[in-house]
């Protein structure tokens, strides 16, 4: 009898758990409304043709900036590569974090709680956006200062303003573009 209050303690404790994270999550999504990158989830097909669109190798240097959850870290890292993510949310950074040590203790992935407009990327081979084609605007500026010749970057469903993309496929009703610095 001992064992089975224990047992729904345990359990209701999980469900309470669960529930206070799904509520964080939400409350995440909502504030990310206001700032430069609305929080949508990357669909792992989605993910997986952004990782194919760009060519990734394993060992090279994939950003993702506005991480979110991690989903394109976790497929960067499950290619070989060694994925950066920036995500200013406390709640999606601390939720992609946990997901990390929890499945992906051994990938080579780094969260990093930082504007993206801060990123560093002057290592980066590849770097993925999700973000809106306002924000891919701003950052026109940063690529070309700080990304070398030949750095692929993918933006997921939104193009860079008065950029050309070199290559673009559609999967799961996304846009995906892929640029190439030296080539837009």
């Amino acid at each position: 009898m001992e064992n089975f209050v224990l047992l729904k303690l345990v359990l209701m404790l999980i469900f309470l758990l669960f529930i206070i994270a799904l509520l964080f999550y939400y409350i995440a999504m909502v504030l990310s409304i206001f700032r430069n990158a609305p929080y949508v989830g990357t669909r792992r097909a989605v993910a997986r043709g952004a990782m194919k669109l760009a060519n990734v190798k394993e060992n090279e240097k994939v950003v993702d900036l506005g991480s979110g959850t991690g989903n394109l870290l976790f497929v960067a890292a499950e290619e070989g590569a060694l994925a950066t993510g920036y995500e200013l949310s406390f709640v999606l950074n601390f939720l992609a974090r946990l997901r990390q040590k929890l499945f992906y203790p051994k990938f080579k992935i780094e969260i990093i709680r930082k504007n993206f407009f801060q990123a560093y990327l002057k290592d980066a081979d590849v770097v993925v956006c999700y973000l809106l084609s306002e924000t891919m605007g701003k950052l026109c500026d940063k690529f070309e200062k700080e990304l070398q010749p030949c750095t692929r970057i993918v933006s997921i469903s939104f193009k860079i303003p008065n950029w050309e993309p070199i290559k673009s496929i559609r999967i799961k009703n996304h846009d995906l573009y892929l640029y190439e610095i030296g080539k837009t």
